[in-house]
């Protein structure tokens, strides 16, 4: 039975674990190609943390200037009462 082979739709060299030259089942083979799709989705992983993190950074950054401005805006205002509150006690 050679890679030509058909099963379940595809090439036989294509299954997980098989040996594409003999195309016979290899433990070795499927071994090494869990291994090498564990190691990477861990280094997508670890790349994806990597990201979020620096994501997460930018917005805690971003979050602490808008609360400066929040205070700003409301210092402002919160002035702005208080002279047309002293404004209409000159009127009056």
């Amino acid at each position: 039975m050679g890679g030509d082979a058909h099963v379940a739709g595809a090439r036989l060299g294509k299954h997980w674990g098989v040996d594409g030259g003999a195309g016979t089942m290899s433990t070795h083979v499927l071994c090494n190609q869990i291994l090498s799709r564990y190691q990477t989705e861990r280094s997508n992983r670890c790349q994806m943390i990597s990201v979020l993190a620096r994501q997460l950074e930018r917005f805690r950054d971003i979050q602490l200037s808008w609360q400066e401005q929040r205070m700003s805006a409301r210092a402002a205002v919160s002035k702005a009462q208080q002279d047309v509150v002293e404004k209409e006690e000159e009127v009056y």
